[in-house]
């Protein structure tokens, strides 16, 4: 992690047939490292195998947003996050519609099976994504209209240029449709202020 920092990142390849959970202790001092350099955590969508055959890829794309929600539940759940209150995780180009529903049926399962799981958490799910779990989205309305929702505040809009789903060209129109009754203050952190603020970018 550090000399990936110094060049502004470094990638830990993903293998969806592996047994070993990012909540082993093994991973540890890579989450600690991540602190230490301020350097946020991206995990792109694609966290289950892809199936790009013409019959199947409409159901993978829809599945490879989805399934970033449990990448989000090891993390909170193993008490990676809780561990790390300075470690930010950031779900790329998930969309973040699902994120509201995620938070509360954390929350849910944890209400009801954290005695005999033996949960090691502090606090409930929703504390842990409001405090440090962000999502990208391209066109995602439900996702700007649950943006006050709990596990649902830390969101950034992207344009994913130059791949298929970009709203290149017309992303200006899509802001506009998408942002329709928003404060302005609240557009403006959504498609910039979060990420400058992630990043440091500013």
């Amino acid at each position: 992690p550090d000399e990936g920092a110094t060049e502004g990142g470094a990638i830990m390849p993903g293998d969806p047939n592996s047994e070993r959970s990012y909540g082993d202790p093994e991973f540890e001092p890579f989450w600690q490292a991540a602190v230490e350099l301020n350097m946020p955590l991206n995990v792109h969508l694609g966290a289950r195998r892809a199936d790009l055959r013409p019959h199947r890829f409409l159901p993978a794309m829809t599945g490879s947003k989805l399934a970033l929600g449990e990448v989000v539940a090891v993390f909170v759940f193993s008490g990676i996050l809780q561990r790390h209150p300075g470690l930010k995780f950031v779900s790329v180009e998930s969309g973040v519609g699902w994120f509201a529903f995620c938070a509360e049926y954390m929350d849910h399962v944890w209400d009801r099976h954290r005695y005999w799981t033996e949960s090691p958490l502090e606090e409930r799910p929703s504390f842990y994504m409001n405090r440090q779990v962000y999502g990208t989205f391209l066109d995602d309305k439900v996702g700007v209209q649950l943006r006050n929702v709990a596990g649902a505040h830390n969101i950034m809009w992207s344009s994913d240029y130059p791949h298929s789903e970009t709203t290149w060209p017309n992303s200006w129109k899509m802001i506009e449709e998408h942002f329709v009754g928003v404060p302005e203050d609240e557009k403006q952190r959504i498609i910039c202020g979060n990420v400058v603020d992630l990043y440091k970018l500013g």
